[in-house]
C-alpha cells in the first residue's frame, strides 16, 4: 500500500486514506445492534447510493399511485422496496434540493425562499442566501471524504457561481443545469434573461454537447458513464440523478407522446375521478375520500370549444409522454446496475421534488411573451421549438386526491411519491405510513455508509447539525415509525405554511387559496383537506399553531413583506 500511494495525487491519497478509515469505522459500527441489518452482511461492504429525483411529478402520476400512464419500471422498483406514503418535500424545487443534500430545513440551508423570489425584507437574513450555504455540510462532501465516488447529473438549482457549483459541494463528476429548468431538446432557457440555459460540467461552464438529444436520455447516459468509468476501482458510489422532467416546457419524443393519443379527451374531472377510484381500490386512500374541487378561474371542460379541448388534451398527452420516457430511462439505469452486479448492493431512493406545477404562467407577462416566440401549434406542441405547460387544472389531476399544487403548503404542494429500495434491508415490499421528510435522506445514507456527521464543525467552519432522522431502524425492522407520536413536521414557503403531527394538519393559506387563517384537517379521513375542523377541535389547532411558531423561530423563518403571490 505504501508504494501504491506514492503514485497517487494528493487528492487521491486523501480519498484513499479516508476510505480506509471509513471502512474500518463501518466494520466496527456494523458489529453494533444499532445497524444490525447491515452488520449481518459477511463482507461488511458499504453500499452504493442512487438518489433519483424527478421534477414536478404529481403524487398520482405513477401507475403505482393511480395513473393511467404505465410506469412498469418505477412500479417494480417501488414494489421491491418500501413505499413511503407520508413523505414530504419542500414545496418547490430548490428548497427540496437544499433539504436533501444537507439534512436540514431549507430555511437554515440557504434557500428560505427560492433565489428567484427572495423578498426585500428577506435579503441578508441567515438562510436566505439563495444557494446551499456554508453553514451546512453537504451529503456528497461527507461521502467523498469517506472514500465514495460522488456523481451528479441533471438539475442543480442551488447556486449559479463557481463557489456554489456542484464541484465545490462535494461532487467529483457532474453535469448539471444550474437554474430551474430549460428546454429538453436543446439549450433554450425558460425566459429571455436565462437563454441560453446555463450548465456546468465538473464545475466549468459549458454548452450542451453535440450528442444531447433529449434531457432524460442524456442525464441517464452520463450517470451510467460516470459509474462505469470508476467501477473497476472498487470504491462505492453516491449518484445523484436529478432529472429535469417532467418540468415544463412540456416536451417529449414523438414516439412517447403517440402512446397517449386520445387518452385525455374526457377532460380533467373524468381522469381525476378514475385516478381516485384506482387509489381507493388499491388501498392507498380511504374509501370515503372526498376530492377537493378543482381550483381555477378558467372554464370547465364542458365549456371549452372542440379546438380548445384538443389543445388541453394534447398538453397532457405530452406530459404523459415525458413520464413514460422517464420510466424507460430509469429502467435503463436499473438494468445497467443489474447487468454489472451492482443492483443488490445499491440503496435506491426515488422521489419527486414537489407537487405538480399549477402556476398560471400565462398571467405573467415575461412567460406569456416568451411563449409567443415559439411554434405552439397543435402539430408542433411537445417538439423542439415549442413551449407549453399544462397549468392548474391538470396539475390538480396530478396531485389526486390532494389539494392544490406546487408551491402550496397544502398536501398538493408538499406530499409527494417516494420510496427506498435496497436488497440488504429487512423491510421491503411494503408500504409504510410513517411521517418522513426529504431531510431524512442524508442521515439515512450516512448511517448505511458508516459515516458520522461532524456535528457543529466541518473543515474549520461552524455548521448546523442535521435535523433529519435516519430510516435505518425502520428499514431494518427495528422500528415501525421514523418519528414518534409527538414529533411533527413544519413548513413555510411564499408565506404559505403548515404543520403536520400524526393524523392532524394545521394549514394557513392566504386569499385566494384559503381564508387567511389557520385551518385544521384530519388527514387520515380527509387527505384532500376538504373538511375544516378548526371549530370542532380548537385545542388541537392551538397546539399545532404553537408548534409551528416554535418551528419558525428555530429555523429563522422570515415572512415576506411583499403582497401575497397569486
Amino acid at each position: 500500500m505504501r508504494f501504491a500511494l506514492l503514485n497517487l495525487t494528493s487528492a487521491a491519497v486523501e480519498k484513499t486514506v479516508f476510505s480506509m478509515v471509513a471502512l474500518a469505522s463501518f466494520a466496527l459500527l456494523s458489529s453494533c445492534s444499532a445497524v444490525e441489518g447491515v452488520g449481518n452482511k459477511e463482507d461488511a461492504e458499504r453500499p452504493n447510493f442512487l438518489v433519483i429525483v424527478v421534477d414536478d411529478l404529481g403524487y398520482s402520476d405513477l401507475s403505482l399511485t393511480g395513473s393511467e400512464v404505465p410506469t412498469p419500471n418505477i412500479d417494480a422498483l417501488a414494489k421491491e422496496g418500501l413505499f413511503l406514503n407520508n413523505f414530504y418535500a419542500g414545496g418547490t424545487c430548490s428548497p427540496t434540493r437544499a433539504m436533501l443534500l444537507s439534512g436540514m430545513d431549507h430555511h437554515r440551508a440557504g434557500v428560505g425562499a427560492m433565489m428567484e423570489h427572495i423578498a426585500p425584507n428577506q435579503v441578508g437574513s441567515p438562510g436566505y442566501e439563495g444557494y446551499l450555504n456554508e453553514r451546512v455540510v453537504s451529503l456528497p462532501e461527507l461521502l467523498r471524504d469517506a472514500g465514495y465516488n460522488t456523481y451528479a447529473a441533471g438539475k442543480w438549482h442551488l447556486g449559479m457561481t463557481d463557489e456554489t457549483s456542484p464541484a465545490k459541494r462535494g461532487f467529483e463528476r457532474s453535469f448539471m443545469l444550474l437554474n430551474g429548468g430549460a428546454s429538453h431538446f436543446d439549450q433554450s432557457g425558460l425566459l429571455a434573461i436565462a437563454d441560453p440555459a446555463p450548465y456546468r460540467e465538473d464545475g466549468k461552464k459549458v454548452n450542451l454537447p453535440d450528442d444531447f438529444k433529449y434531457s432524460t436520455d442524456f442525464y441517464t447516459s452520463r450517470m451510467i458513464e460516470y459509474i462505469e468509468q470508476d467501477r473497476a476501482g472498487g470504491d462505492p458510489f453516491f449518484a445523484y440523478l436529478a432529472y429535469t422532467a417532467p418540468h415544463w416546457p412540456l416536451q417529449a419524443p414523438d414516439e412517447n407522446i403517440a402512446k397517449f393519443r386520445g387518452v385525455y379527451d374526457d377532460g380533467w374531472e373524468a381522469i381525476q375521478q378514475k385516478r381516485l377510484d384506482r387509489q381507493i381500490a388499491d388501498g392507498l386512500m380511504p374509501p370515503d375520500t372526498v376530492l377537493p374541487p378543482i381550483f381555477t378561474d378558467a372554464p370547465a371542460w364542458s365549456e371549452l370549444t372542440q379546438e380548445e379541448r384538443q389543445v388541453e388534451a394534447r398538453k397532457m398527452e405530452i406530459y404523459a409522454g415525458m413520464v413514460d420516457r422517464l420510466d424507460e430511462e430509469i429502467g435503463r439505469i436499473i438494468a445497467y446496475l443489474k447487468d454489472t452486479d451492482q443492483y443488490e448492493s445499491t440503496v435506491i431512493v426515488f422521489m419527486s421534488d414537489n407537487g405538480a406545477e399549477g402556476a398560471p404562467l400565462h398571467k405573467t407577462p415575461p412567460f406569456r411573451d416568451w411563449m409567443k416566440t415559439f411554434d405552439n401549434s397543435l402539430e408542433n406542441m411537445g417538439r423542439q421549438g415549442s413551449y407549453v405547460y399544462y397549468e392548474e387544472r391538470w396539475a390538480q389531476v396530478g396531485m389526486t386526491p390532494f389539494r392544490l399544487w406546487k408551491g402550496m403548503a397544502s398536501e398538493g404542494g408538499v406530499h409527494v411519491p417516494a420510496f427506498v429500495t435496497f436488497a440488504g434491508a429487512k423491510r421491503q415490499g411494503e408500504r409504510n405510513s410513517s411521517l418522513t421528510s426529504v431531510m431524512d435522506i442524508m442521515p439515512t445514507l450516512l448511517d448505511y455508509a458508516g459515516v458520522t456527521h461532524p456535528g457543529k464543525q466541518y473543515s474549520g467552519k461552524d455548521i448546523h447539525p442535521m435535523q433529519g432522522l435516519s430510516w435505518m431502524p425502520l428499514l431494518n425492522g427495528e422500528a415501525q415509525m421514523v418519528r414518534d407520536s409527538d414529533e411533527g413536521l413544519g413548513s413555510e414557503l411564499f408565506d404559505k405554511f403548515g404543520y403536520r403531527l400524526g393524523r392532524w394538519k394545521a394549514l394557513h393559506l392566504h386569499d385566494p387559496y384559503g381564508p387567511g387563517r389557520w385551518q385544521l384537517y384530519d388527514l387520515s379521513k380527509d387527505p384532500g383537506e376538504t373538511n375544516d375542523l378548526a371549530e370542532e377541535h380548537p385545542d388541537i389547532l392551538v397546539d399545532l399553531v404553537k408548534r409551528w411558531e416554535q418551528y419558525a423561530k428555530e429555523n429563522g423563518v422570515v415572512l415576506s413583506s411583499r403582497p401575497p403571490e397569486r
